[in-house]
This record gives C-alpha cells, sequence and structure tokens, in this order.
C-alpha cells in the first residue's frame, strides 16, 4: 500500500442478533406501539406467529398479521401490502418464515418507509436502479427465520420475482438489512426433511464460494469456514431430526449469510437463480446441484483457499489438486447420502428441454452486464468455459 493511502472496510450485520432456544423471547424488549408481522400461511398454521404476538403483546406492542407472502413473491406484490397497512402505520415490522418472507419484509419496509418510491425506481427491467435506498427512520426490523439456508437475516439484499418475466432480481443497499436476527432453532424442528435439505445446500453454496471469492476478507472467511465445518458434520444428522444437529445448522446458516454478505457469492448462485426460474427447482437444490460442478470450474484459480477449506473438514495433505478432489469428494458422497441430485439429468430435466434452453442461456450470459456473483467468482467466466460449466451440470 502507497504511503498515504487507506483500504478501510464495513463489517455489515444486524445491529443486534441472539440466538439460542426460546431467544424468541426477546420479543419482550420491542420498543414501539405497533408491529407489521409479515409471514405465510404455514407459520400460521404451527403457531409461530401466535408465539410472536405473545411476546409483542408482553412488550406493550399491538400486532396485526400479514400471512399472504408466495415462496416467490413477486416484487409488484409489495406494493399493494403497504397500501393495506399503511393506516394502521406500524413502527415495527417483523419477518417471520423463510427467505421469501424475510425479504418481502425487506422490500415493505423500503416502500412503506419511503412512499415517493415505486418499484421501478429500485427494480428496474433493464439498467441500474433510478434511486438510492435511504436509510429507515419510522420502523424498527426483527427478523426471524425458520429455514435454516438462505441468511437472509444477515443480508443487505432482498431477491425478487419481476412480474414482466417471471425472472429474479436481486435489490441491495447497507440499509436494508435488519435491525435484528433472532435465531431461534425451536423453529426449525418442524421443518419438513426435503426443506432442511435443500436449504443446508443453499448455506453451503453460500460459505464455499465466500471463501474463496475475489473479495474475501478475514472476517467473512472466518465466518466462512465456521459455516462449512458445521454444515458438514451437521446436515445428514438434521435432516434426520437431530434437535442439536438442527440447532447447529441455524446458526452455520447465518454465519453462511454474514460470510457472502461481506465477501460476495460465486457462479453457483448464478445458476441457482436461473435453474430455479428455468426449470422450477428449488432454490438450495439447485444451487446445492451447482456447487460441485463449480468448485471444479474454481479449482484452478481459487486452489490455495479451496486447499484450506479442504483441511478444515478433513484433507491431511499438501497437494492442491488432491484436496480439490477431496472438497468435491465429500460433498457428492453428502448429496448423495440425502438424495441430493448431482446433475439436471439426474433431477429429472430431459435432455431436449436443456438443449432447447441452453442458447438462451448463453445469449443471456453475453448480452447482460456481469452480475455480481460472477464479478466475485474467482475463475473469470467467459462464453467459452461457461457454456461448458452449464453442460456439465446436465451431463456431469
Amino acid at each position: 500500500m502507497k504511503s498515504g493511502t487507506t483500504s478501510m472496510h464495513t463489517f455489515i450485520s444486524p445491529k443486534e442478533i441472539v440466538w439460542g432456544r426460546g431467544s424468541v423471547q426477546s420479543l419482550e424488549k420491542t420498543k414501539g406501539k405497533k408491529a407489521l408481522i409479515i409471514t405465510d400461511e404455514s407459520m400460521a398454521k404451527v403457531g409461530a406467529v401466535e408465539k410472536v404476538e405473545h411476546y409483542l403483546k408482553k412488550a406493550g406492542v399491538s400486532s396485526m398479521v400479514f400471512d399472504g407472502v408466495e415462496p416467490e413473491f413477486v416484487i409488484d406484490s409489495i406494493m399493494g401490502i403497504v397500501e393495506q397497512y399503511r393506516d394502521f402505520a406500524p413502527d415495527a415490522i417483523v419477518g417471520l418464515g423463510g427467505g421469501s418472507v424475510i425479504d418481502a419484509a425487506k422490500a415493505f419496509r423500503v416502500f412503506y418507509e419511503h412512499p415517493d418510491m415505486i418499484v421501478k425506481d429500485i427494480f428496474p427491467a433493464a439498467g441500474p436502479p433510478q434511486k438510492v435506498i435511504l436509510p429507515s427512520t419510522k420502523t424498527t426490523y426483527t427478523a426471524i427465520p425458520t429455514t435454516s439456508g438462505t441468511g437472509s437475516e444477515m443480508s443487505f439484499v432482498f431477491v425478487a420475482s419481476a412480474l414482466e418475466d417471471n425472472t429474479k432480481r436481486a435489490v441491495g443497499s447497507p440499509f436494508i438489512v435488519p435491525d435484528k436476527a433472532i435465531l431461534d432453532p425451536d423453529f426449525t424442528d418442524s421443518m419438513p426433511r426435503t426443506v432442511q435439505i435443500d436449504s443446508g445446500f443453499d448455506a453451503l453454496s453460500h460459505a464455499i464460494p465466500a471463501y474463496y471469492s475475489n473479495f474475501r476478507n478475514d472476517f467473512s472467511k472466518a465466518y466462512a469456514i465456521q459455516a462449512i465445518r458445521l454444515i458438514m458434520q451437521n446436515l445428514a444428522p438434521a435432516a434426520e431430526g437431530d434437535k442439536e444437529a438442527k440447532e447447529h445448522m441455524h446458526y452455520a446458516a447465518s454465519f453462511g449469510g454474514t460470510a457472502f454478505t461481506n465477501s460476495g457469492l460465486g457462479v453457483e448462485h448464478y445458476i441457482g437463480h436461473i435453474y430455479g426460474a428455468k426449470f422450477h427447482i428449488p432454490h438450495g437444490r439447485a444451487c446445492g446441484l451447482a456447487l460441485t460442478h463449480a468448485i471444479r470450474f474454481n479449482a484452478d484459480a481459487a486452489g490455495e483457499a479451496i486447499m484450506e477449506i479442504a483441511s478444515a473438514i478433513g484433507y491431511s495433505g499438501s497437494d492442491i489438486s488432491q484436496a480439490s478432489d477431496y472438497l468435491i469428494n465429500r460433498v457428492s458422497d453428502l448429496k448423495k447420502q440425502l438424495g441430493m441430485p448431482e446433475t439436471l439429468k439426474e433431477y429429472g430435466i430431459s435432455e431436449s428441454l436443456f438443449k432447447t434452453e441452453l442458447p438462451g442461456l448463453m445469449a443471456d450470459f453475453r448480452e447482460s452486464p456481469m452480475p455480481p456473483p460472477l464479478v466475485a467468482n474467482p475463475q473469470k467466466c467467459t462464453v467459452e468455459n461457461m457454456e461448458k460449466l452449464f453442460t456439465a451440470t446436465y451431463y456431469g
């Protein structure tokens, strides 16, 4: 570094993180008079909403509930929710659910706090956002994840579908991060096995690329490597219902979210979003499917970092190529153990459908601005190697 220059960074996370079984009780400390609980129907059915309402009431906060968030919510729908609850005028927002719910609550807060803003201001069909998201001054936002994968409670991004073309897009701002995250594993005990597995591979697909991202740093690597250790140790027993393993997975997902928030993601998430939209594959499963292929894709460019990951989960050698194989094999073995597909073909996508979609995928890659996951990816993404990577995710 030249004399007189600085290299200054900001670590991004919620201001307050509360964790442990029963930690939802910390809602008793909620400040404000009126809270809007944003969730989905499943949380109401299992009694989770009632529990949140109970502790808000103990804080002296009255509440209303919106339980209509859909798994792949459309950004335009948020404007209707804002209008529905504007007269209620909440000064506290609670997002209770999986990643879509927590993201929907982020989006609600943006449009509720800034009534002059419209969807195309921050979610344009093409080109950069037209307006910058400013700080929130009317509300506090508490995120309570009920799945163990997205890490959305830690991130400064929300992902939503676009009404006009059903594609997924991300909106980011440091002012989107929740003020508080409550990591209460009690909410995950009833999580279905398939959701536990898919969300677990989503978390692993955050942690591994965050560790070898072009923008990795000592802070992000610390969170990423612990997430990787915990997931590799605990995902299989958590899928079989082990409560202690479920608790470790819940924290690992947040560690992974913190890691990618502070270092970026990689090509596996670029592919995961595409395959989710094109082939209607659940997000975590799509990212998990792409993960081993992405590790191999990055092996030469990120060899030293991959060596460190492999060593953290049991590799004892000193050969970078062997370390890459070890990591890929460990992840592949976990996939096989849990019934996670390794390829699109194994998932059940027909070869004719894949071949029909591939030219469009490549055209989008050539014609669109380079998205953040590909900028952060250690291996430079070109037309030639991306087509090979897409093909590898189908045939193996």
